[in-house]
């Protein structure tokens, strides 16, 4: 079978007039697609964790200064980071408490552990948080939510078994 081109390339302006709107059509179509998968990166409906930082006031200690950060993560865990900006140096044992005042025989809520000062900034992290101890000493749940309304106080002692030792004590108020 022998192909005449000078007959065929007669029908190729009919063919591109037959083909532009199906093509433009699909161009249309695929800018159309680009835009709204595009659209949907901007309106995210899952934002990212939101965190919560204070500067804390510190009461009984000049040695101590710094802030308190909240995390949120994905699964409404939580983490505390306690960023020191000045620290004694000594040892200094990190716990918190419910309430605003300072009862130095409460079972602490979490118990951070101990920082060594050196004189300069320290941080210490307690993460993924999802439970906490009661002053009854049971444990309850608590989220990220929960945490930002929590009524409690972070001490600040010179030892990890006499709490009253309390070298200085901050309020914490995230709300």
């Amino acid at each position: 079978m022998r192909i005449n081109f000078a007959k065929t390339s007669a029908y190729l302006p009919l063919l591109a007039k037959i083909w532009k709107l199906p093509c433009g059509m699909l161009s249309l179509f695929v800018l159309a697609l680009l835009v709204s998968s595009c659209q949907k990166e901007i309106d995210n409906p899952n934002p990212p964790p939101a965190d919560r930082e204070t500067v804390l006031a510190i009461t009984g200690s000049n040695e101590i200064a710094g802030s308190v950060k909240i995390e949120e993560n994905p699964d409404s865990s939580f983490n505390i980071v306690i960023n020191l900006t000045k620290t004694p140096t000594d040892t200094v044992y990190i716990d918190m408490h419910n309430g605003d005042f300072v009862d130095p025989f409460q079972k602490a809520a979490m118990d951070f552990g101990y920082i060594v000062g050196t004189g300069g900034p320290a941080t210490i992290t307690k993460a993924n948080i999802s439970r906490i101890s009661l002053p009854d000493e049971s444990r309850a749940d608590i989220t990220y939510d929960g945490i930002l309304k929590y009524n409690a106080f972070i001490n600040f002692s010179s030892s990890h078994t006499a709490h009253n030792t309390h070298t200085a004590y901050a309020h914490v108020d995230l709300d």
